[in-house]
This record gives structure tokens, sequence and C-alpha cells, in this order.
């Protein structure tokens, strides 16, 4: 519960709020209506889906960044949220905490009781051998769900045979990039190589994968939707104000335009406008909004603009 309270990461899920009473303890968070990652897996399965190495890459490196200050120890598909649930590169959100623990607080070696050793498709070998461990076990999980991520496969499975992992398998076999990521870019290939480095003192960290120039090629494009989305929770769900990105830009960078800044273009627009087709958007006739008629699209707004006001008002009714 500890680190949930200070979680503050646009990949990292954060506690709105905490109770307790006779009935129990109850944790509230943020509604991510995308279902988890591992829902989307089976679904693209189903389907004969993969996801392409664009998306795919995406949604990693979002993963990759929510694992450089914690040690979760059960990074897997069903742990992580998404935002939106028909969207390509949605926001990933990492939400289960049952075994995380602050990197400063790591035991010297992985415990037989730490977890449930018999459920090893996400674990490294160090966590199969219990032996000496650090936070490079999530970015082996992470490798292994880039991996399906491509293929629908698991890396150590006997093909699509996902009983055929176990111990053995994880320890003594190769992935078969090869076969099983024909298509995909040999950069790509190279990352998972190093995400699935048996040996964990040759493994990526979190870090040093970030700092992989491939991993941010599909990044930049979508960056702003992925804080944009981040910030807009923080305000309708913490309160918080939203900071403006204070990244420096290329001097020559104009400033973009937008019509509404330009009362002579607002002007002709309005002139422009014909009152008589109903068919237009910029119809007058379309453009008046009517409050009778829309009540439940109002009630649906205020509810996803600030959804904590929003209860709180519709329980003071009731």
């Amino acid at each position: 519960m500890k680190i949930l309270q200070g979680n503050k990461h646009p990949n990292v899920l954060s506690l709105v709020a905490n109770h307790e009473n006779n009935e129990g303890k109850f944790a509230f968070f943020p509604f991510y209506p995308g279902g988890t990652l591992g829902e989307r897996f089976q679904e693209n399965s189903r389907n004969g889906i993969k996801i392409n190495e664009r998306d795919a890459t995406f949604m990693i490196q979002q993963l990759l960044s929510g694992l450089e200050f914690d040690i979760y120890l059960d990074i897997k598909p069903d742990n992580i949220l998404l935002t939106e649930r028909h969207l390509a590169q949605p926001r990933l959100i990492i939400s289960d905490f049952g075994l995380s623990i602050y990197k400063s607080k790591k035991p010297n070696q992985w415990k037989s009781d730490y977890g449930t050793l018999m459920q090893v498709y996400y674990h490294s070998p160090e966590m199969i051998n219990l032996e000496e461990f650090d936070e490079r076990v999530d970015v082996w999980a992470a490798g292994i769900i880039f991996y399906f991520m491509l293929s629908n496969q698991h890396p150590f499975a006997n093909g699509f045979d996902e009983s055929s992992v176990d111990e053995s398998s994880i320890l003594e076999k190769n992935p078969e990039m090869d076969k099983d990521l024909q298509s995909i870019s040999s950069f790509t290939k190279d990352l998972i190589t190093h995400l699935l480095e048996k040996n964990y003192n040759k493994r990526y960290t979190a870090k040093q994968a970030l700092k992989s120039k491939w991993i941010f090629t599909y990044w930049g494009q979508q960056k702003k939707a992925i804080c944009d989305s981040f910030h807009l929770e923080r305000k309708h769900w913490f309160n918080d104000a939203i900071v403006e990105d204070q990244t420096p830009v290329v001097k020559s960078k104009k400033r973009s335009h937008h019509p509404d800044d330009d009362s002579h273009t607002v002007d002709f627009i309005v002139k422009r406008r014909n009152p008589y087709d109903t068919d237009t958007f910029l119809s007058g006739k379309q453009a008046v909004f009517d409050p009778d008629r829309h009540k439940q699209l109002i009630d649906k707004i205020n509810l996803l603009r600030k959804p904590k006001s929003y209860f709180e008002k519709y329980s003071s009714k009731n």
C-alpha cells in the first residue's frame, strides 16, 4: 500500500484513496476500461492476430519505463492494464504490487516461498535457481511479453504449446527468433536478445533498454497522447494541476496556429456558414446544443471529466 500511495508515473498504478471499517479494507483506483494486456493476448490468439512491431515496441517502451523504480517480481500480461480496449497503442499501467519491493530492501536471493514457484511462465533463470537477483527479473518478464506480442508464442515453449514451458525449457532452451519472428527487424531481435539474456549480470536493466535508440523510433508520434492521458487522469482522479511540458524545443519551430486565435478567420467562417443547410456542421441550427435532448450525454461527459466530483454529487442526491 505504501508503494501505491507514492506512485506518480504514467505507467504505474496510483492509489486514489483507501478506507477501513468493520467490514474490511477498501482501496480505490482510477478506472481503466481497456481491460488487461492478457485479455488482449487471448483475443488476438483466438483471431489469429499478432501485434505489429510498431505497436509492440511502443507498448514495451512504456512497460520498461514503469520498471525503472521498483522490483515487481510478478510482471505478467494479466497484471498490466490498458486505458483503451480497441486502441492499437494504449497507455499501459502496471497494476499488481502483491510481491513488489523497493530496490533498497531487496533480499540477497530469491526465496523458495517468494511467490508461487510452480508458476514459472514469466520467471527468470535466477528465480528458478533461487539465486541472487535484482530488478532485471522484471526485465526478463518484459522480454517474454515483447516476444509474445510479436509472435503469440512463449519464447521457451514448443511452438504454441504453452504447457511445455517449465523450468528446464527456460534454463536450457533458446528462443527460435529466426523462425518465430521472421518479419521482425534485426534491431528488435537484438533488443529481445538482451532482455532474455539468461545470465542476469549480462542482461539489460530497464534503464539500459530505454537507452536503445530503436525503442524510441515509434515513440515520438504518440508520446503526447500518452502524456495527455496521464495528465487528465491526475487532474480528474487526484485533483493535480496539469503541468505544461517544459521540454526545450528547436528555436526555429513556430507555434502552431489555431483558427480560433484569428478573429478574421472566425468572422469569415460565421459569414460563410449556411443557416439553411441543416446537414452541415457549420449550420447555426446544428451548432445549438439542446440540454433537454442531451441530458444523458451531459451526464456522461461530466462523469468522464470529473468522476470524483460527479460521484459525490450523485451520492448526495440519493
